[in-house]
């Protein structure tokens, strides 16, 4: 069974390639979704998702703002979710 770092990672994978409109390589990717609604892919309670995601931030794996999630370098996140 996965762990919730990498469940969380590859629906934030998932969703990173769904959100990319007019996308150039190098350009970051914002993911507009609530937490509860990560928790729900992920399959796992919000306030996990809000630690993961913290861990994440601290990390420099993404960024926030509000809502919005940015992921810089999709592959630190393929190397979380050993994808």
């Amino acid at each position: 069974m996965l762990a919730m770092a990498d469940r969380l990672a590859l629906q934030l994978i998932v969703l990173r390639e769904k959100y990319k409109i007019n996308f150039e390589a190098g350009m970051p990717v914002e993911i507009n979704k609530s937490r509860e609604d990560l928790a729900n892919l992920a399959g796992n309670a919000w306030e996990n998702v809000v630690r993961v995601l913290s861990a994440f931030k601290a990390g420099n794996i993404l960024e926030t703002k509000g809502r919005k999630i940015i992921v810089p370098d999709v592959m630190r996140l393929i190397m979380i979710a050993n994808y």
